[in-house]
């Protein structure tokens, strides 16, 4: 069902304008805290699933986090809606911590995640704890994204 609105409805276009922009708010609100609250599950499934793959001192473990881009600089780009709602966000593992056993600063974190060759030429193969936590999430971020284009569609049809 369309509603129409004409200009000589005595002020009935403006606050129709008005309402439209409330909830063109709250949308955009909304998205960004499910966003949210999808990045913090990511995060939290990572450090799961680096303790239970490469955990040794915890020093990796405990350098897991997400970093927010700046604007214009996408990592992970999310755009959704007409009002263009968009989130840029990485998760990252490494740095920030000094390895107890080594040392040194945990620079490990791509070896450990993506695998490395020893000194005497063996293969040690990754523990992709990083891309496996985005991978097992993607389908909770599949159903945010179509519950808000669902909603912003069925809110904004038009005849």
């Amino acid at each position: 069902m369309a509603v129409r609105v004409w200009k000589e409805d005595m002020g009935t276009e403006a606050r129709a304008m008005t309402a439209t922009e409330k909830v063109e708010q709250q949308a955009k609100l909304d998205f960004e805290t499910a966003i949210d609250e999808w990045w913090q599950k990511v995060l939290e499934e990572a450090k799961y699933l680096c303790a239970m793959m490469a955990y040794d001192t915890g020093t990796l473990h405990d350098t897991i986090r997400i970093v927010k881009g700046e604007p214009g600089i996408g990592f992970f780009e999310i755009t959704a809606g007409p009002a263009g709602v968009t989130v840029d966000r990485m998760l990252m593992a490494g740095g920030l911590l000094i390895n107890p056993k080594s040392g040194r600063i945990c620079d490990y974190a791509s070896a450990v995640h993506e695998g490395y060759h020893t000194r005497s030429g063996t293969f040690i193969p990754g523990k992709p704890f990083l891309t496996m936590a985005l991978d097992e999430m993607e389908p909770e971020l599949m159903m945010i994204m179509n519950k808000f284009m669902d909603k912003q569609l069925t809110t904004w049809a038009r005849d």
